[in-house]
């Protein structure tokens, strides 16, 4: 669409090749590496492709990460900026948008997904408000991801956002969004902890694990939400 390629070419001398990168990582969620960028755009890989993806990630659309128990050479690149996610989840699909589209869609799942997507979004921007929340700013931190495949001894796996600490802490950051409080159930609850199993088997880490919500609208107070330490809340993203 115009607005889109616009916005690109405004802040871009040559917009195409940030096009191109921010149009493959829209297919990936969680990332992709850069030779799997450079191959997805079939980029050479220079210094160019370098400077294209550190000016990106200068403007925030997008964020680097190394996934947790790997390095540097695995390093992912992952879209973050909500209005070319948008663009490519909603606006790309349906370029001649009806007025009454809005009102019709606010009610399906498609437009709740989208929601829960765009909260873990928000709270990708706002990691340092969601450390200070949780007191701490001042330690030593890594924010990343990690995920596992499922295969036929194992189920997959994945956490989006987990802060590995200096202080042999690593918070498993749930991202919840809902419109009332969210209730962890006791499925719920297992779900979690069969998580945090298979990230201590499959990593190895000795360090503890501690489970940290991360709620747009707070948590219903039941008995598994009382052995939380903190809740990070939506107001907590703004402060």
């Amino acid at each position: 669409s115009m607005e889109f390629n616009n916005l690109y070419s405004s802040l871009f001398k040559k917009a195409t090749k940030h096009i191109a990168i921010v149009s493959a990582l829209a297919t990936k969620g969680m990332g992709m590496t850069r030779l799997q960028l450079l191959k997805a755009t079939k980029s050479v890989n220079n210094g160019n492709f370098t400077a294209t993806l550190r000016e990106l990630e200068q403007c925030e659309f997008i964020r680097s990460y190394t996934p947790f128990g790997k390095n540097k050479k695995d390093t992912m690149y992952q879209l973050i900026d909500p209005f070319t996610l948008f663009h490519f989840r909603y606006l790309k699909k349906r370029e001649s948008i009806k007025q009454a589209y809005w009102s019709k869609i606010q009610e399906t799942s498609a437009f709740y997904n989208w929601c829960g997507y765009a909260f873990e979004i928000l709270c990708l921007h706002h990691i340092e408000q969601i450390l200070k929340a949780l007191s701490i700013a001042g330690i030593n931190n890594t924010p990343c991801s990690w995920s596992i495949s499922g295969n036929d001894h194992r189920n997959g796996a994945q956490i989006d956002l987990l802060i590995d600490r200096a202080d042999k802490t690593i918070n498993i950051c749930e991202m919840k969004y809902t419109r009332h409080e969210f209730e962890i159930t006791k499925e719920y609850d297992s779900a979690l902890h069969r998580k945090m199993d298979t990230f201590k088997k499959e990593t190895g880490t000795r360090k503890s694990l501690m489970v940290t919500m991360i709620s747009s609208a707070g948590l219903v107070d039941n008995m598994y939400s009382r052995r939380l330490q903190k809740v990070v809340t939506l107001e907590d993203l703004f402060q």
